[in-house]
Parts: structure tokens; sequence; C-alpha cells
């Protein structure tokens, strides 16, 4: 099966987390019986394991003329994810709480891809119309939204049971659980009008 990605050779991992070795894959071009470019290669992981897609001179950006929010923005992934988008064509909302953070992120991706377009959202994605408005100045900015990576992450408290406040409970679940079925949720129809 021609997936149109292929694996290279096995490289150090370059997340400074674990010493692995994982399968690099860079983009091939292939022809495909639709006008529509489909990725089987489930493209978050590639982002995730490598950090990094080497495109072959004249490749295809898989993300070219797209629009991509990403939330959570910070020194890790998130960031990692908003410079893979940009690397790969697409023009990126960023979203999280710090503004001072969204700014250092736009300010690497318009030095490094001076073509791409970066809209900063200082968003708390708990809050519903904090959202709303992040969801509608995408739209009046770029007209469309064709991707939502959903990022953003409290981490619950790493206590024993028995002490748990449920209130740090409470808040990690309204990021990474309601916060991001509530962003999803307003987000879905406008990537639906996309077709």
């Amino acid at each position: 099966m021609n997936s149109g990605w292929a694996c290279s050779a096995n490289h150090q991992c370059a997340c400074h987390v674990c010493s692995h070795h994982h399968a690099r894959f860079v983009r091939r071009p292939y022809k495909h019986s639709s006008s529509r470019l489909r990725v089987t290669a489930p493209f978050s992981a590639v982002v995730a394991i490598s950090l990094s897609i080497e495109l072959p001179q004249g490749g295809i950006m898989i993300l070219e003329n797209k629009v991509s929010i990403i939330s959570g923005i910070g020194p890790g992934l998130g960031q990692e994810l908003a410079y893979a988008f940009a690397r790969e064509g697409s023009d990126v909302v960023l979203v999280a709480r710090t503004e001072s953070k969204l700014q250092e992120v736009a300010d690497e991706i318009s030095r490094q891809w001076p073509d791409r377009r970066t809209l900063v959202c200082p968003t708390d994605i708990s809050d519903a119309a904090q959202t709303q408005r992040m969801v509608d100045a995408t739209i009046a900015e770029f007209g469309r939204i064709d991707c939502l990576v959903n990022s953003a992450y409290v981490p619950p408290p790493f206590t024993m049971f028995e002490d748990a406040n449920f209130d740090d409970w409470r808040k990690s679940f309204d990021v990474t659980v309601f916060g991001t079925l509530q962003l999803t949720q307003q987000v879905v129809p406008h990537m639906k009008s996309n077709g």
C-alpha cells in the first residue's frame, strides 16, 4: 500500500524525554485518484515521534493554504505542533492563556516561514465565551477553519487517592476534557462548511 509516507532510517529520539529509536518518516509525492490529498499515516503520530518532517525537493506541503487552530501552545508539544503545521504550509491560530508565550511562537514562525500568517489568541479554553471569541476572530481573520489540534492539557494532581483534592481534579477536567469538547463543538460547523 502506497500511503505517501516512507520510513527512511532509524534516528535517536529528539524529544529529550526518552532514548528510544523511532522511525523517521519523510513525505514522498505520489499520484492519487482523487483531487484531494489523503494521508493514511496519522500526521499527529509523525509529529509527536520525530518533530520534523523532511520533504524532498519539490515535495508537496500537505497543509498548504489551510488554517489550523492549535490549543495549548507552551514550551513543549503545542509549540512543536505549531512549527510543524507552519512548516507544512498552514496558517496557524495560536491558543493558550499566556499572550507573551503565544507571541514568541508567532515571532518564530514569522522568522522561519515569512509567508505563513499567525493569529495570537490568548484564551482559557475552559471558558466557552473566550473560545467562541477566538473562533469568531479566526473566521474574521482567515474566513475558514480547516484543522483543530487540541493540545491544551492541565495534569491532574499526582497524589495518593485518599489525599486527592477534587477541586484540582475539576480544574484538570475543565480544560483537558470539557474545554476540549467545547472547543471542538464550536469549530466543527466551520470545518464541515469547508467540505
